[in-house]
């Protein structure tokens, strides 16, 4: 059924502290018809404009209540499951309608300060294996993987790790993870945090594997950096209709950005900590040859994006190709509109939503909406 959401959540994942203060009073299909517009070359000023009367109505469903749930991935060998990761660093399998069977616990083995914890979860597309990154107890970045059970359960005892990336400070670890094939993982990782973050132009630095997109080869366990640039990806998708991959890449003080460039490109650098977004950042000198992101827009109201997903499921037609994403500081989940040329023009509100952590998609394209404090939703017609 609908819950209804309308407080502000500030979750560990983003740099960012915990408020509280929730109410539970705007129902979730009643989002304002209201667009921003971004002028192409800055996003230091904004309008509002009707939103495309052609887009549906929508509600968000809610599939469990899994408090902490900070990502989900589907099961291809059992239809209509999925695994839900919580931050806490324990991992449930949900079936529709029934109760959450825990399926794993690494709680124990967990740094636990601020964006630490379970980060993501992933399967690859047989349904055979499941990764997960973390942060282990020394604030490393960490991917592990491990079988997946007949019954959708994961096989602990035989879990391996894949990655692991030393870091001196909490903050800004990225973490989510897509399996390539069976045998191959993407990986965005953050620039590593600290005072002044990014210090040394670490995510320039392609001999650092910080601030960076990355490929890894589970057979030869080879890292290979594919872009570079990133504060804290810490959400992204790929697109598989046109092979896009899209990163919502969390800002500093000022601005969010959301970067779009082909997949299987490389040598993208999307210029931190030269500048954020489209912005010199303090008196650095300009990076030549960055990447604009696609859309940015200022810290009013929001504070932190959450990088979404495009939408390909049957449910709304006329939603389809259209990119929904989100922000931790926000009230509501937003898509963007786009020109005939396919360039981002505006963004609007679509549905409200609170302490919006991540999305996922389901075999059929439909879209799932993820917060820390309420659980797991799927958009829907309202």
């Amino acid at each position: 059924m609908p819950l209804a959401m309308g407080a502000v959540l500030l979750v560990a994942g983003l740099g960012l502290a915990v408020r509280s203060g929730f109410r539970t009073t705007r129902p979730l299909a009643a989002a304002p018809r209201t667009t921003t517009t971004t002028p192409p070359a800055t996003a230091a000023s904004a309008v509002t404009v009707p939103l495309d009367p052609n887009l549906p109505r929508m509600a968000l469903h809610q599939m469990t209540a899994t408090e902490g749930a900070v990502a989900v991935a589907f099961l291809p060998r059992q239809p209509g499951q999925f695994l839900v990761a919580t931050l806490g660093g324990s991992v449930l399998r949900v079936a529709d309608g029934a109760t959450p069977v825990p399926v794993a616990d690494i709680a124990a083995e967990l740094a636990n300060g601020t964006e630490q914890g379970l980060l993501d979860i992933a399967v690859t597309p047989d349904g055979t294996r499941a990764a997960f990154s973390f942060t282990d107890r020394t604030s490393a970045l960490r991917v592990d993987l491990v079988p997946v059970t007949a019954d959708g359960g994961l096989d602990m005892v035989h879990r391996r790790n894949v990655f692991s990336l030393a870091k001196q400070h909490p903050e800004h670890n990225g973490g989510h993870v897509v399996f390539d094939g069976e045998n191959a993982l993407w990986l965005g990782t953050g620039d590593g945090g600290g005072l002044d973050a990014g210090a040394g132009d670490v995510a320039r630095n392609p001999a650092s594997l910080l601030g960076k997109f990355l490929h890894l080869d589970l057979r030869t366990g080879a890292a290979t950096v594919v872009h570079r640039g990133l504060r804290n990806p810490w959400r992204w998708s790929i697109d598989p209709a046109s092979q896009t991959l899209w990163i919502g890449d969390v800002g500093g003080d000022h601005y969010e950005e959301i970067d779009r460039v082909p997949l299987r490109a490389a040598g993208f650098d999307f210029g931190w900590n030269r500048r954020e977004g489209r912005h010199p950042l303090l008196s650095r000198p300009a990076a030549a040859g960055t990447t604009d992101p696609v859309w940015e827009y200022p810290h009013v109201d929001r504070c932190a994006v959450v990088g979404g997903v495009v939408y390909r499921g049957r449910a709304m037609p006329a939603l389809r190709g259209r990119y929904l994403f989100g922000d931790n500081c926000g009230t509501d989940v937003r898509v963007l509109r786009t020109d005939a040329a396919g360039v981002p023009v505006a963004e609007a509100s679509v549905v409200p939503a609170s302490g919006v952590v991540s999305f996922a998609t389901d075999p059929a394209g439909e879209v799932y909406v993820i917060s820390l404090r309420y659980g797991v939703f799927r958009l829907d017609p309202a």
